[in-house]
């Protein structure tokens, strides 16, 4: 918020115009890219520039004619346009125009018209394509079944096809290559000189002959004249591209060819190019202006020399004329002379770039009545709202009719005026006047107040219960804006709860916040249901709760249900008050001690603060370990930490993060499940104000004490421990080191020495911060304030406890030990090559004792580290974030068979009915036995059951199993548990009935629900099992069969199922009845409704949890040696679609993976073997009697232990290969077996010369060692992992490389268990649905090695939007081109001039369907509230006969079709509806 001053005066100056809600009832239905002609240029131009300068300096007016003048609008306020003579603020301007003395190249057209020179005969002016295959392409272009993506892949296939050729098919003229001018813009060449060495002598002589006289004149134009080539000037251009017939036009996508030429410049209105004044140095004028005036200034000249007839000077000119065209068009062009010290603004740059048009100003746009400022805390206030400043709430105002309801309320607003609040600024009567009241005095105010009527508006300041949009930047995703009531208050800053911090990922350190109010009724109450943040609850990437319990609060809860707190009367009273304030009805439980004195405990304040009386319908039956259970006891934990809820009563442990938390089996996560989305945000707001105001009344603070190890109970404990665990670690360090200096040390696969003693000595010394940090845990003291902190989940970890009070730890950079800094040392105060802990950037003191100053250097190595990645993954996420939301934005579930909406033009795919459910509800319900106390007491005796009941026919839609009355009020309906033979009979009807409530209510009868039916099946079932374990621990008949479940209901006693309960879930049928209901209307409710954004839910669901990766370093599958690239730069590796990946790993599973000798078998036919690795020596030899050659000795033991299956012959046929040697060929007879391990290689005869031989020699040296003699040339190496499953051994295969196709046709490799996770070469070598699984598999496991869930409908839909054209396309601006085809999508993302520009070039239409298209044009968005179309008849006059429907024109008197916003309902509609003009006030008919 900016500083301002707070006058009464400044409240009425600063008013916006109020938002009028009127139905307009034109929309743009589509957008036709065009090129204009002269003609059309001229047409809708008001006047011809021809005067270059600005202003008349005797007048101080606009030249007539000049690039100011007022026919295109006025430069100031007080002026008149000279068109419509309407004022600077009425007038939205009118176009001029420069009549070009001769054509220029457009800028922006040039690569098109080089595209069709290079494309076209230029004798004849066909395409250069037999009439055999354009008769081809033609058919596949006008088949109807080609969409504009497929026509684009065919026109770039006419293209290549077409530039390969040089002999016209049709004349037989040959023709050369056609290149842009080098270094020179705008120019276009064709090499038919000498110069071009592929063109024919007879065309490049007959060239050359044109240069004879000159040459002649002058000698010295003799080289010159070897290297020239024949100039396009636009002229000829445009001569050759009307040539062009209307065939192949449409083989080449180009409606008019020769329209790429410019011939006449549009010069835009005066309104877009406004004059800065700059006081008394005059005026600044803007740079179109500029160019403008530079455009009429050449071409001005060039008339001039084509008057004089020079043709130099004509030349120049008209190259002058060519560069101010270029420049107005686009300045940024390469080879564009430039001005030094600024940059012109062209058209260009005005469209591009963030700043641009597109995404500036209609993509985005800067809005009215918001509001910014600094947030800070506040726990008093509800989850909900959100406090407003009153200096904001009296400056943002809301426009409310008069009503009879809010007549009185208004009347005081506007006494009030806009000085005091609430009150209320302006008053809009129905005859359009406004009523400013600022200016107004009081007795007049009174006036007007007593004057109001209904029907009136008035503008009134904002107030307690108004609907706002509180925003956070960077919106990552939806729950970055939600709606909140307001909360007006004294103070500077927006307030807010501290629960809501999650999903804004907000703090208080100086974040900033915005707040938005909405204009209409409407929109509040769309914001209100569609925003709220009772829907923000729970966070759609995962289905976990995003608003919960957070810092203070977990901690206040961790504290207040200790055992030993109680409370007296007083005290527990006024906790009941601090849940409350005191506003709410509280039922008093009763003490938990009665003598001496009355006392309660904590547990019991958060039981009323569930259940505050016996209205209260919440009941909350729950069981969670909390972080300090000690696995012992359950409810009888040592340390309290097993959390039982029975019937909103807490029973036992100590709340923390894992039930206060987000967690799916955490507190408020039940809540919303079981009670509804209000309960739990009146429990969190309830639980807000009770544990800070309990915690603020009994303290709670940290001090230097407290992170002393040596101070207070237990003292001396941690560094005892500290010291003993480090001692220890030491000393196994000191082992592998000796070790290593031994020579004894075995090596990790895949690892030299020295690779597996950094593995094995990082590996120590990374474990003692962990099992320091946990003997933290267990020595502190159990009131020691960071323990208290980290134990119940507020804030901190046990590493924060280690490093604190123990020691730092092992500092790392890279993922790796700190390395030589200086020569074989890290830093000069140690040894030279020494590895000792200390040496390597091991931190044995704490924050408390202090780093010494080798330990505190390390120390900022591992911090900048983190801090260099934050900083780069911020703008990293930004652009992965966009790139997602604009490939996945237009995908939505529509009415059809809830399948998500493709893009338009992609292949539609039906989608699993599983991606519907929305993530947030996931239903997974336990049973349980209600509590003992609730069961009726009245009944000691009961009738043996007999056979179950029946289910009705016809259920109710509201559920799917209905008993009749007489069946629901008996007791063996209400009583009696069911057997696990009446269990195994229930389970495939109720199943069946399951399915066919979802079926029906959806109103869809081909829907796949076979799963959901056996998942139903399969649960009732293991119910059944586990009631018969039940009966069996009893002793009672299990009655699994129906011979024993006779038994059993011969013997059936009320005690008996009591008993059966306490143990567990034993249902009864009514039990089982409500169950299934509840889980059946659950999962209805679960279904996304049609309309929701699945596509951009997904994209920020993968894209917001990337900002959250830190730096890590991975090894794959525990393989030391092994790193594989994870994080942002995996994931931006999966979503382009990259070809080349930093660690591509092929995993192989062995077909005898319990043999170890036949798994390095197989490890050598893969793993790429040099000749050097498996060589004793190689030697120059100069022999007489064999000449010069190079004796290569192999060792054959190294071939033994390595299980080659390598012979001498195998090597010499490898040495014949050319791509072997670096390009070397060797013959058969260069290379001579001497013995089974020794060779002769000669060099090649081609180079044996004298003087060459030495340099050859050394050269075939050089390439032997690195020639690949054995296994796969394109893998680096392969790693043999163990897994030890039992007693037995697997061994598996990591390849690093390429060529999963090799590796899976290798012997001894099980190809239908061997992956890549390189998606490329997967989809080459297994197709697009393997591609896909690997997308899929690839991120989840990324997002997994961060700890970040992610649910896999999200990923899945990533992985459809990727692969649905049939191939795999990256979410960058080559592979979003591919998937869509819509101009004006395409031109908010990127190269937004040059989308632009092919769009014009090739007349697209582009038809405002997408989201990015319709926010662009101003329409609505088919997407959410925008999907559903509903036709309002205007007309109340009698039906008329309608007029035929005439084809789009532009003006008012268009026909409805075409501009009605609704339009895209009649394409479904079965019934034909017509409507005439709206300027007619004629009804719709329907026939």
């Amino acid at each position: 918020m900016e500083a301002a001053e707070e006058n009464d005066k400044s409240v009425s100056t600063d008013l916006k115009e109020t938002v009028q809600e009127s139905f307009n009832n034109y929309q743009v239905d589509c957008v036709n890219f065009t090129v204009l002609t002269s003609d059309e240029i001229s047409t809708y131009s008001e006047v011809e520039v021809l005067n270059q300068n600005n202003y008349d300096i005797t007048t101080e007016k606009t030249f007539i004619f000049g690039p100011l003048d007022s026919r295109m609008g006025s430069n100031s306020k007080a002026g008149l346009c000279g068109t419509c003579n309407k004022r600077i603020d009425e007038c939205v301007g009118h176009f001029g125009h420069i009549s070009l003395a001769l054509p220029v190249f457009h800028a922006g057209f040039l690569r098109h018209t080089h595209q069709v020179l290079q494309t076209i005969c230029k004798a004849c002016g066909r395409l250069m394509l037999s009439p055999e295959m354009a008769l081809r392409y033609v058919r596949r272009l006008r088949k109807p079944t080609t969409d504009d993506l497929q026509k684009q892949s065919l026109h770039r296939k006419i293209l290549e096809s077409c530039k390969l050729t040089r002999v016209c098919p049709h004349c037989r003229e040959h023709n050369a290559s056609v290149r842009k001018g080098s270094g020179v813009p705008l120019m276009i060449k064709h090499q038919v000189g000498p110069s071009n060495k592929n063109a024919p002598d007879d065309m490049s002589k007959e060239f050359s002959e044109t240069f004879r006289d000159a040459r002649d004149f002058n000698k010295e134009l003799q080289p010159y004249a070897e290297k020239a080539s024949a100039d396009y000037n636009p002229l000829e251009a445009y001569e050759l591209l009307k040539r062009v017939p209307p065939i192949d036009r449409e083989l080449l996508g180009l409606v008019r060819p020769e329209q790429l030429i410019l011939f006449a410049v549009p010069v835009p209105p005066v309104c877009i190019r406004p004059t800065v004044s700059m006081g008394d140095r005059g005026t600044r004028e803007d740079d179109l202006t500029v160019a403008v005036g530079q455009i009429v200034e050449a071409n001005t000249a060039l008339q001039q020399q084509l008057a004089r007839g020079f043709p130099r000077q004509i030349l120049e000119a008209w190259e002058f004329l060519q560069e101010a065209c270029a420049r107005y068009i686009n300045s940024e062009m390469s080879g564009l002379p430039q001005i030094k010290g600024k940059m012109v603004r062209s058209l260009c740059t005005r469209l591009k770039g963030k700043e641009g048009r597109f995404r500036g100003n209609l993509s985005g746009k800067r809005v009215d009545f918001s509001a910014r400022t600094v947030i800070s805390p506040d726990p008093n206030v509800s989850v909900e709202e959100v406090v407003i400043p009153e200096w904001v709430a009296k400056r943002m105002t809301f426009p409310e009719k008069v009503c009879d309801a809010n007549i009185q309320r208004l009347r005081e607003a506007i006494d009030r005026g806009p000085e005091k609040h609430p009150g209320a600024c302006c008053i809009h009567t129905p005859d359009g006047r406004r009523k400013f009241l600022g200016v107004i005095k009081r007795n007049m105010r009174k006036q007007m107040a007593e004057s109001l009527k209904t029907g009136d508006m008035v503008e009134r300041h904002m107030r307690d219960g108004d609907i706002v949009l509180f925003n956070r930047q960077p919106s990552l995703h939806r729950l970055s804006i939600m709606a909140h009531r307001a909360k007006v208050m004294p103070g500077r800053t927006f307030r807010f709860n501290e629960c809501v911090c999650a999903p804004y990922n907000a703090d208080f350190d100086g974040d900033e916040m915005n707040i938005h109010l909405p204009q209409t009724e409407e929109a509040r109450a769309e914001a209100y249901q569609l925003m709220g943040v009772r829907d923000g609850l729970v966070t759609p990437k995962s289905g976990e709760v995003a608003i919960c319990a957070t810092q203070d609060f977990l901690t206040g809860a961790f504290l207040l249900t200790q055992r030993d707190v109680y409370l007296s009367r007083d005290k527990f009273c006024q906790l009941c008050c601090f849940l409350s304030d005191g506003l709410e009805t509280i039922d008093l439980p009763p003490p938990a001690i009665l003598k001496p004195c009355e006392l309660w405990t904590g547990k019991q304040a958060i039981s009323v603060m569930l259940r505050p009386n016996r209205r209260s319908k919440i009941y909350v039956n729950l069981e969670v370990p909390e972080k300090n259970y000690s696995k012992k006891g359950v409810s009888m934990c040592p340390n309290d930490g097993w959390v039982l809820f029975r019937n909103s009563e807490l029973l036992s442990g100590n709340l923390g993060k894992k039930v206060l938390g987000g967690a799916k089996n955490g507190l408020f996560f039940r809540l919303i499940r079981d009670c509804g989305a209000q309960s739990a945000i009146d429990c969190m707001s309830r639980i807000a104000k009770l544990t800070s105001r309990w915690l603020m009344n009994r303290g709670f603070t940290i001090g230097i004490d407290d992170v002393n190890s040596e101070y207070g109970q237990g003292a001396g404990r941690v560094s005892v421990e500290k010291q003993r665990i480090t001692e220890e670690k030491y000393g196994a360090v000191a082992r592998y080191i000796g070790q290593y200096n031994s020579g004894t040390l075995e090596n990790k696969p895949g690892c030299n020495a020295e690779q597996t003693l950094e593995a094995l000595v990082n590996g120590e010394l990374g474990r003692i911060r962990d099992m320091v940090g946990s003997m933290c845990e267990e020595k502190l003291a159990f009131y020691n304030k960071p323990r208290i902190m980290a134990t119940c989940g507020s804030k901190g970890s046990p590493i924060n406890l280690c490093q604190m009070m123990a020691c730092v730890g092992q500092q790392n950079v890279g993922g790796q030990r700190i390395k030589d800094g200086f020569v074989n040392r890290t830093l000069p105060h140690f040894a030279k090559g020494s590895r000792e802990p200390k040496a390597r950037g091991f931190v044995a003191n704490s924050f408390y004792s202090g780093l010494e100053p080798p330990e505190f250097f390390f120390h900022t190595m591992g911090g900048r580290e983190g801090l260099v990645d934050t900083a780069v993954k911020t703008a990293e996420t930004g652009y992965m974030q966009r790139r997602l939301m604009k490939a996945l934005e237009d995908l939505s579930l529509k009415y059809d068979g809830l399948n998500p909406a493709k893009m338009e033009g992609s292949a539609s795919k039906p989608l699993d009915f599983e991606c519907s459910i929305l993530v947030n509800f996931v239903v997974v319900h336990v049973l349980r036995p209600p509590h003992r106390a609730r069961r009726s007491k009245k009944v000691q005796v009961a009738k043996a059951p007999g056979d179950l009941p029946a289910m009705e026919q016809k259920g109710r839609v509201a559920e799917p199993i209905q008993r009749s009355v007489q069946q629901a009020q008996s007791e063996q309906y209400k009583l009696w548990p069911l057997l696990p033979h009446e269990l195994n009979q229930l389970a495939r009807p109720c199943a069946e009935r399951f399915v066919e409530f979802v079926t029906r209510t959806q109103g869809a009868t081909d829907l796949e629900l076979e799963h959901v039916k056996s998942d139903v099946r399969n649960f009732i079932q293991s119910l059944a099992g586990q009631v018969a374990e039940k009966r069996q621990i009893l002793s009672l008949e299990v009655g699994d069969t129906e011979a024993s479940a006779k038994k059993a209901r011969a013997k059936w006693r009320l005690e008996d199922s009591l008993s059966l309960m306490d143990l567990g879930p034993c249902p009864t049928l009514q039990q089982l009845d409500a169950f299934l209901n509840t889980c059946a209307v659950k999962y209805v409710q679960a279904l996304l409704m049609p309309g929701e954004a699945v596509g951009a839910v997904a994209a920020q669901s993968i894209g917001e949890p990337a900002t959250q990766m830190t730096l890590k370093t991975f090894h794959f599958a525990g393989v030391a040696s092994m790193n594989v690239t994870l994080g942002v730069p995996r994931i931006k590796e999966i979503i382009n679609a990259a070809k080349g990946i930093s660690t591509p790993i092929i995993t192989c599973t062995l077909q005898d993976e319990y043999n170890e000798v036949a798994a390095r078998i197989v490890k050598g036919r893969i793993e790429r073997t040099n000749l050097g690795d498996v060589c004793r020596y190689f030697k120059e030899v100069y022999d007489p009697a064999y000449g010069c050659f190079i004796s290569v000795k192999v060792d054959l033991k190294t071939v033994e232990r390595l299980q080659l299956e390598l012979k001498i012959e195998d090597i010499k046929i490898a040495l014949m290969d050319t791509k072997n040697l670096a390009g070397i060929r060797l013959s058969n007879n260069d290379i001579d077996i001497v013995t089974k391990d020794k060779l002769r290689v000669k060099p090649p005869k081609m180079t044996a010369s004298n003087k060459m031989l030495y340099f050859s020699l050394q050269t075939l040296k050089a390439a032997l060692p690195n020639a690949v003699v054995k296994g796969i040339p394109s893998t680096k190496r392969a790693v043999l992992n163990k897994k030890e499953t039992g007693q037995k051994v697997a061994y598996s295969l990591l390849v690093e490389g390429y060529g999963l196709r090799e590796v899976m046709g290798t012997p001894g490799i099980d190809p239908s268990k061997t992956s890549s996770n390189h998606v490329v070469e997967v989809e080459k070598v297994l197709g697009i649905e393997a591609a896909r699984r690997t997308i899929m598999q690839e991120i989840k496991v990324t997002l997994g090695a961060h700890g970040i869930a992610v649910d896999a409908r999200h990923i899945q839909m990533l992985g459809d939007c990727m692969t649905s054209r049939g191939a795999v396309l990256g979410i960058n601006r080559f592979g979003i081109s591919r998937m869509r085809t819509s101009a004006l999508m395409l031109a908010s993302f990127e190269r937004t001039t040059d989308l632009v520009f092919d769009a014009a070039a090739r007349a697209r239409v582009d038809p405002i369907k997408g989201v990015s298209e319709c926010i662009i044009m101003g329409s609505t968005i088919n997407v959410g509230t925008g999907l559903c179309k509903v036709l309002y008849d205007f007309g109340h006059a009698p039906s008329a006969p309608s007029a035929p429907v005439s084809e789009p024109t532009v003006g008012p008197s268009s026909s409805w079709k075409v501009t009605q916003g609704r339009a895209p309902l009649l394409k479904n509609w079965r019934k034909r509806v017509t409507f005439q003009d709206e300027t007619s006030n004629k009804a719709a008919r329907v026939k």
